[in-house]
């Protein structure tokens, strides 16, 4: 027969001891990599905010190298801008209007509380808003 004092093995207070240092080790372990996790995916949208506005700055410097400003939009009673409702005779700076070197394309940027882009073409003497080119960036 075996003698009780000479087995060896773990008591149940050890093993609960041991299971109890286990779990609070896995816990600071799992929140670590749920912090991990977190910061990672608000990294990523930080990343995509600028890639989105160095999209619009590259946008907006391609439109300013292949158009001028037209500032006849600008002047009091001139009838040369695509919209009449732009009141940009009235003194407003949160409007740009880009005319193409050809004429025949404007670009409306405005700035309030968001920025709207719009691009118009001329036709047959009537400006037509160009399908897909109206976009507000927030």
């Amino acid at each position: 027969m075996i003698n009780p004092k000479t087995k060896k093995g773990f008591t149940l207070i050890e093993l609960l001891i041991g299971i109890t240092i286990f779990v609070v080790f896995m816990g600071v372990v799992a929140q670590s990599y749920i912090s991990i996790v977190r910061s990672f995916r608000q990294q990523n949208e930080i990343r995509k905010v600028y890639g989105e506005v160095r999209d619009f700055m590259d946008f907006l410097a391609e439109e300013a190298r292949l158009s001028a400003v037209d500032y006849s939009c600008y002047d009091t009673g001139v009838s040369s801008c695509i919209e009449p409702d732009l009141s940009l005779n009235q003194g407003f700076t949160d409007t740009i209007v880009l005319r193409n070197k050809n004429g025949l394309e404007q670009t409306v940027i405005s700035f309030d509380e968001n920025v709207t882009v719009q691009k118009w073409e001329k036709q047959s003497g009537t400006w037509i808003l160009q399908d897909g080119y109206t976009e507000a960036i927030q």
